[in-house]
Protein backbone atom coordinates (compact mmCIF):
# COMPACT_ATOMS: atom_id res chain seq x y z
CA UNK A 1 0.00 0.00 0.00
CA UNK A 2 2.94 2.28 1.12
CA UNK A 3 4.31 2.18 -2.50
CA UNK A 4 1.54 2.11 -4.48
CA UNK A 5 0.79 6.07 -2.71
CA UNK A 6 4.09 6.78 -3.11
CA UNK A 7 4.06 5.78 -6.64
CA UNK A 8 0.65 8.18 -7.17
CA UNK A 9 2.18 11.24 -5.64
CA UNK A 10 5.17 10.38 -7.69
CA UNK A 11 2.99 10.44 -10.84
CA UNK A 12 0.99 13.45 -9.55
CA UNK A 13 4.25 15.67 -8.67
CA UNK A 14 5.53 14.78 -12.45
CA UNK A 15 2.51 16.16 -14.16
CA UNK A 16 1.89 19.04 -11.81
CA UNK A 17 5.58 19.55 -13.18
CA UNK A 18 4.73 18.91 -16.82
CA UNK A 19 1.73 21.21 -16.72
CA UNK A 20 3.66 24.05 -14.95
CA UNK A 21 6.58 23.61 -17.41
CA UNK A 22 4.46 26.32 -19.48
CA UNK A 23 1.69 28.56 -18.63
CA UNK A 24 -0.60 30.01 -20.95
CA UNK A 25 -2.44 33.19 -20.21
CA UNK A 26 -4.61 33.65 -23.17
CA UNK A 27 -6.99 30.66 -23.13
CA UNK A 28 -9.06 29.02 -26.21
CA UNK A 29 -8.39 31.71 -29.31
CA UNK A 30 -5.28 32.91 -30.48
CA UNK A 31 -4.49 36.81 -29.50
CA UNK A 32 -5.92 39.14 -31.86
CA UNK A 33 -4.00 40.24 -34.22
CA UNK A 34 -4.80 44.28 -34.93
CA UNK A 35 -4.08 44.58 -31.15
CA UNK A 36 -1.00 42.92 -31.37
CA UNK A 37 0.36 44.92 -34.32
CA UNK A 38 -1.12 47.58 -32.39
CA UNK A 39 0.62 46.75 -29.03
CA UNK A 40 4.19 46.30 -31.18
CA UNK A 41 4.35 49.88 -32.50
CA UNK A 42 5.98 51.24 -29.73
CA UNK A 43 7.36 48.44 -27.54
CA UNK A 44 10.34 50.37 -25.89
CA UNK A 45 7.84 52.90 -24.46
CA UNK A 46 5.42 50.46 -23.00
CA UNK A 47 6.91 47.47 -22.93
CA UNK A 48 5.25 44.11 -24.09
CA UNK A 49 1.99 42.58 -22.76
CA UNK A 50 3.34 38.76 -22.06
CA UNK A 51 0.66 36.27 -23.84
CA UNK A 52 2.71 33.16 -23.07
CA UNK A 53 5.69 31.95 -20.70
CA UNK A 54 8.40 29.22 -21.37
CA UNK A 55 11.39 28.50 -19.34
CA UNK A 56 14.26 29.11 -21.16
CA UNK A 57 16.98 26.21 -21.81
CA UNK A 58 20.76 26.49 -20.47
CA UNK A 59 23.11 28.96 -21.52
CA UNK A 60 25.89 26.70 -22.62
CA UNK A 61 25.61 26.94 -26.36
CA UNK A 62 28.50 27.98 -27.29
CA UNK A 63 30.46 25.41 -25.55
CA UNK A 64 28.60 22.90 -27.70
CA UNK A 65 30.42 20.63 -30.19
CA UNK A 66 28.12 22.01 -33.04
CA UNK A 67 29.44 25.46 -32.50
CA UNK A 68 32.86 25.01 -33.20
CA UNK A 69 34.39 26.31 -36.07
CA UNK A 70 31.16 28.70 -36.78
CA UNK A 71 31.63 31.89 -38.71
CA UNK A 72 28.46 34.23 -39.37
CA UNK A 73 29.97 37.84 -41.33
CA UNK A 74 26.07 39.15 -40.42
CA UNK A 75 25.24 38.36 -37.06
CA UNK A 76 27.80 36.76 -35.44
CA UNK A 77 28.97 33.47 -33.96
CA UNK A 78 27.09 33.50 -30.83
CA UNK A 79 23.27 33.97 -33.64
CA UNK A 80 25.45 31.75 -35.80
CA UNK A 81 25.51 29.03 -32.60
CA UNK A 82 21.80 29.73 -32.05
CA UNK A 83 21.01 29.27 -35.36
CA UNK A 84 22.59 25.90 -35.29
CA UNK A 85 20.96 24.52 -32.66
CA UNK A 86 17.61 25.32 -33.67
CA UNK A 87 17.93 23.87 -37.20
CA UNK A 88 19.59 20.97 -35.18
CA UNK A 89 17.15 20.55 -32.28
CA UNK A 90 13.88 21.03 -35.39
CA UNK A 91 15.30 18.33 -37.84
CA UNK A 92 14.83 15.33 -36.67
CA UNK A 93 16.49 12.47 -38.92
CA UNK A 94 15.55 8.97 -39.00
CA UNK A 95 16.17 5.84 -40.70
CA UNK A 96 12.84 4.29 -42.48
CA UNK A 97 13.80 0.67 -42.31
CA UNK A 98 17.29 -0.58 -40.53
CA UNK A 99 20.46 -0.78 -43.10
CA UNK A 100 18.67 1.85 -45.87
CA UNK A 101 20.93 4.37 -46.58
CA UNK A 102 18.11 7.20 -47.22
CA UNK A 103 17.43 9.36 -44.26
CA UNK A 104 13.86 10.84 -43.40
CA UNK A 105 13.53 14.47 -42.28
CA UNK A 106 11.15 15.13 -39.67
CA UNK A 107 10.30 18.33 -38.49
CA UNK A 108 9.47 19.44 -35.01
CA UNK A 109 6.94 21.71 -34.55
CA UNK A 110 7.30 23.56 -38.10
CA UNK A 111 5.14 26.22 -37.48
CA UNK A 112 7.31 27.44 -35.41
CA UNK A 113 10.83 26.52 -37.21
CA UNK A 114 9.57 28.36 -40.37
CA UNK A 115 8.76 31.13 -38.55
CA UNK A 116 12.45 31.32 -37.15
CA UNK A 117 13.95 31.01 -40.97
CA UNK A 118 11.04 33.09 -42.15
CA UNK A 119 12.39 35.97 -39.51
CA UNK A 120 15.86 34.95 -40.26
CA UNK A 121 16.04 35.86 -43.47
CA UNK A 122 14.23 38.71 -42.94
CA UNK A 123 16.08 40.25 -39.90
CA UNK A 124 19.38 39.11 -42.68
CA UNK A 125 17.57 41.99 -45.39
CA UNK A 126 16.83 44.32 -42.88
CA UNK A 127 20.95 44.17 -40.96
CA UNK A 128 22.46 44.47 -44.78
CA UNK A 129 20.26 48.05 -45.33
CA UNK A 130 22.28 50.48 -44.30
CA UNK A 131 20.25 53.20 -41.54
CA UNK A 132 19.18 50.39 -39.45
CA UNK A 133 20.33 49.90 -35.52
CA UNK A 134 21.91 46.62 -36.14
CA UNK A 135 22.58 45.76 -32.80
CA UNK A 136 18.85 45.65 -31.73
CA UNK A 137 18.43 43.57 -34.66
CA UNK A 138 20.63 41.46 -33.36
CA UNK A 139 19.39 41.15 -29.97
CA UNK A 140 15.75 40.77 -31.45
CA UNK A 141 16.64 37.99 -33.38
CA UNK A 142 18.88 36.20 -30.85
CA UNK A 143 15.57 36.43 -28.45
CA UNK A 144 13.94 34.74 -30.99
CA UNK A 145 15.82 32.27 -31.53
CA UNK A 146 16.29 31.74 -27.40
CA UNK A 147 12.10 31.45 -27.54
CA UNK A 148 12.21 28.78 -30.10
CA UNK A 149 14.63 26.56 -28.01
CA UNK A 150 12.65 27.17 -25.09
CA UNK A 151 9.09 26.37 -27.03
CA UNK A 152 10.98 23.34 -28.36
CA UNK A 153 10.61 21.65 -25.34
CA UNK A 154 7.75 23.08 -23.80
CA UNK A 155 4.28 20.85 -24.13
CA UNK A 156 1.28 23.51 -24.66
CA UNK A 157 2.04 25.62 -27.46
CA UNK A 158 -0.66 25.08 -29.66
CA UNK A 159 -1.72 28.37 -29.28
CA UNK A 160 1.59 29.67 -29.47
CA UNK A 161 1.62 27.42 -32.89
CA UNK A 162 -1.53 28.30 -34.07
CA UNK A 163 -1.21 32.23 -33.96
CA UNK A 164 2.45 31.60 -35.96
CA UNK A 165 0.24 29.42 -39.06
CA UNK A 166 -2.34 32.11 -38.99
CA UNK A 167 0.24 34.97 -39.10
CA UNK A 168 2.66 33.16 -42.08
CA UNK A 169 2.45 35.87 -44.62
CA UNK A 170 3.37 38.74 -42.20
CA UNK A 171 6.82 38.66 -40.86
CA UNK A 172 6.45 41.41 -38.97
CA UNK A 173 3.78 40.13 -37.20
CA UNK A 174 5.61 36.74 -35.87
CA UNK A 175 8.11 38.90 -35.20
CA UNK A 176 5.72 40.87 -32.58
CA UNK A 177 4.34 36.87 -31.60
CA UNK A 178 7.74 35.86 -30.66
CA UNK A 179 8.03 39.23 -28.53
CA UNK A 180 4.76 38.39 -26.65
CA UNK A 181 6.70 35.14 -25.12
CA UNK A 182 8.48 35.58 -21.71
CA UNK A 183 11.44 33.44 -20.95
CA UNK A 184 11.75 32.24 -17.06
Amino acid sequence: MFYRTSALLIIFSLLTISHSHCQVRSEGNSPDMASLDQNFRNTKATGPDYVWEYYQVSESFNQSPLCQNLTDPVFGVNIACLRTHVDDRYNEKEQPVPGDPTVRTHLVKPDIYKAVRNIGKYYKKEVSKQGQDQDRLKSDYEYILRVALAVLFAQHTDSFEKALREQRKNTVNQIALFKKVKLL
